[in-house]
């Protein structure tokens, strides 16, 4: 994900929503992990959204970019804020 939205020649802004859904999704714990797997991926998937807060313009860029515009993979409630823009 860091290498990504690391680019130096195109721009990247419109993607940092979809990657942090997508760390929260991989991050959801299988019952087939082994209990330590489980362990972190459910203190990493708990902390995702409180450590990474999303701004204005990350949410902006999602709505304009021609790729990411429908937002078909956002969370219900980062489909409601978006919204208000």
């Amino acid at each position: 994900v860091t290498e990504l939205l690391s680019s130096e020649n195109t721009p990247t802004i419109h993607l940092v929503l979809l990657f942090k859904h997508r760390l929260i999704n991989l991050s959801k714990p299988n019952e087939n992990d082994p209990e330590s797997l489980q362990k972190f991926k459910k203190y990493f998937e708990d902390q995702i959204p409180t450590y990474w807060e999303l701004d204005d313009v990350h949410y902006i860029a999602a709505i304009l970019h021609p790729n990411t515009k429908h937002l078909q993979k956002c969370s219900i409630k980062d489909k409601k804020k978006l919204m208000i823009y």
